[in-house]
């Protein structure tokens, strides 16, 4: 038996009781080896620790203070097992010094899982982003929301704090794991300043919905005016590489190494709308940003996927409903499916281990004219 593992990982602990309640279940786990009785007294000291909020957790200031305080934690299990078996080299052996190693390889693993993810979520102040980032939110996620428009932002997660209360009926809210941090994507210097920040708050990034894009009205070849076009493709295609590009990096130079990137596609990139050149050829772009960042991405555990969405319904979809121009020229009301059902389906691929990816997922309204000639 373990004896004194409890005592090894509370010593470490003492100096950051507040964050302490995070490892309740590796000590309940290893705590198992000893008496219920020591184990239920160590879980009331750390319950009762002085101020602690749970949701605190996920807004430590630094990753080097998490990553010391893991080493810390890990080094006592060391040291413990070391006290039990002997020293590691030469003093264990046979069965004994694989039973020391799962027992620290498992004291790794449950410390790092409790560890709360980082979401990025690009346009998060208005339709599928803001629903994604708040579902994010909801799913115990720690969320920055990045747009234009700062008071935006600060609305979405507010709506995500009075959805919690609405619930949970309690004045408890998810508004502390919700970051507000305004950023023009088609700007590449905002767009490191904005990655940076994070790594500085968050420590680390474990997902990127590269989400933020523009449509412009429908608008013949001949006619589009050279600051729209690149107005489109700064934003839909420049900002989706630059916001990419510094996810990328962040994630190939954290430990653990890795993390998860989606771009939001569009049925446009299989067939587009009359008058949607713009839009059509920077979603075109998407998919092929997709395919070459999921191939870059696989030696680092980054696993690089698309969503491509028909259809939902928003307040920017309003006219949809009343009557869209098709190909043949006429004017034709078209289906539109519930937001849940994009955002049930960008879980989904969120939620999914780095050992899996969705390279492309289509989730669209079942009525609408895409599939078949119109």
């Amino acid at each position: 038996m373990l004896t004194g593992f409890e005592d090894a990982l509370r010593a470490v602990l003492q100096t950051d009781l507040h964050r302490a309640a995070q490892y309740e279940q590796p000590l309940r786990v290893f705590g198992a080896v000893e008496s219920a009785a020591k184990t239920h007294r160590a879980h009331a000291q750390l319950q009762s620790a002085a101020g602690y909020q749970r949701r605190q957790l996920c807004l430590w200031p630094a990753f080097s203070e998490r990553h010391t305080f893991f080493t810390k934690a890990r080094t006592a299990v060391i040291a413990c097992v070391e006290n039990n078996f002997g020293e590691f080299h030469g003093g264990i052996c046979g069965r004994w010094s694989t039973f020391a190693w799962c027992i620290i390889g498992a004291a790794t693993h449950f410390l790092t899982s409790f560890m709360t993810q980082v979401a990025l979520v690009t346009g998060a102040g208005s339709g599928i982003g803001k629903a994604c980032a708040i579902a994010l939110l909801r799913d115990g996620w720690q969320g920055v929301f990045v747009g234009r428009r700062e008071a935006a932002l600060l609305a979405a997660i507010a709506e995500a704090d009075a959805m919690h209360g609405a619930e949970h009926g309690t004045d408890s809210s998810d508004s502390a794991r919700g970051i507000a941090m305004p950023c023009d994507v088609s700007d590449a210097a905002a767009v490191k300043q904005l990655f940076d920040a994070v790594q500085q708050r968050c420590g680390r990034l474990d997902l990127l919905f590269n989400n933020a894009g523009i449509m412009l009205p429908g608008t013949l070849p001949d006619e589009y005016a050279a600051e729209a076009w690149k107005q489109a493709v700064d934003i839909n295609l420049n900002g989706a590489f630059f916001c990419l590009s510094q996810a990328f990096k962040l994630m190939r130079g954290q430990a653990p190494q890795g993390g998860r990137i989606i771009n939001n596609g569009s049925i446009s990139s299989h067939a587009p709308r009359p008058g949607s050149i713009a839009y059509t050829t920077t979603k075109h772009a998407i998919t092929g940003l997709t395919r070459a960042a999921a191939l870059d991405g696989r030696a680092f555990d980054i696993a690089v996927g698309q969503i491509d969405i028909g259809n939902v319904a928003s307040d920017m979809t309003t006219q949809m409903a009343h009557g869209m121009r098709q190909p043949d020229g006429s004017l034709r009301p078209e289906a539109r499916m519930d937001m849940d059902a994009v955002t049930s389906t960008f879980m989904a691929m969120a939620r999914l281990p780095l050992s899996a990816n969705v390279l492309f997922m289509t989730v669209m309204a079942t009525k609408m004219p895409f599939v078949g000639r119109g």
